[in-house]
């Protein structure tokens, strides 16, 4: 599924996101909006949290949150995911030994093979490693997005860090590659310890068009689920009046 957006400035700024699906040609145009009717002088003209479940602001209902639902329906859910070996640091000549083991390199690689071996090929899953460090000491730095690392060609390696993300059409799928994961990685080499942390996937309200217009947050999953599915069917050329 390709994605295109376009933003239009003009008396209105609209959000117009056309959605190709490349399998039956199907084009779907969403259109939206991000002015309100708030006047310029207003002191209603900022996003405010009011309680964990509900906001407000101006145009949050109608409709900048139908424009998060817009947006989001198209999307697989994403999640970051980062994984940490540790092997026994040893002379190159003892690797494999039975109380060394294949260090942290080896086992990182067994690990990504194996992830790709279970989730590779699925549809609409994509599980992707985007960056790695490894050697005698390796440390990585998720906020810069870099990392560094230091060992010699003849020392086992102890630590290894990968970072990826993961993307998924839904919750069950999610699940069954975060079990799928967890397989490969307690299934551990001799004398590697191996750590992996996997991330977490119009709107609804009341007041809308006032200074009090507030958002229903907690709707936010339901209705970007039902655009999602309409969009599905849509795609799909079935017929909406079932």
């Amino acid at each position: 599924m390709k994605r295109h957006v376009w933003w239009i400035v003009g008396a209105a700024v609209a959000l117009l996101e056309r959605v190709v699906n490349i399998n039956s040609g199907t084009r779907i145009l969403l259109i939206g909006h991000l002015d309100t009717v708030v006047e310029r002088d207003s002191p209603f003209r900022r996003f405010e949290r009011t309680s964990p479940a509900e906001a407000r602001g101006p145009g949050i209902i109608d409709m900048k949150g139908g424009d998060v639902i817009v947006v989001q329906a198209p999307r697989r859910g994403t999640s970051s995911w980062t994984l940490r070996v540790t092997g026994t640091p040893a002379h190159s000549s003892q690797v494999f030994r039975q109380d060394i083991g294949p260090g942290a390199i080896f086992e990182a690689a067994r690990i990504l093979n194996g992830f790709r071996e279970k989730l590779a090929g699925e549809e609409h899953l994509t599980f992707n490693p985007g960056a790695i460090v490894g050697g005698t000491d390796a440390q990585y730095d998720a906020a810069q997005a870099r990392g560094s690392a230091a060992g010699k060609d003849n020392v086992v390696a102890g630590r290894v860090v990968v970072t990826g993300d993961l993307r998924a059409l839904s919750r069950d799928q999610f699940d069954h590659a975060k079990k799928a994961t967890q397989a490969v990685v307690t299934a551990s080499m001799p004398h590697t310890q191996v750590g992996m942390v996997l991330g977490g996937a119009g709107l609804m309200g009341r007041d809308g068009h006032t200074p009090q217009e507030t958002a229903d947050l907690t709707t936010l999953p339901s209705q970007t689920k039902r655009a999602a599915l309409l969009l599905l069917r849509l795609a799909r050329g079935e017929s909406l009046s079932k």
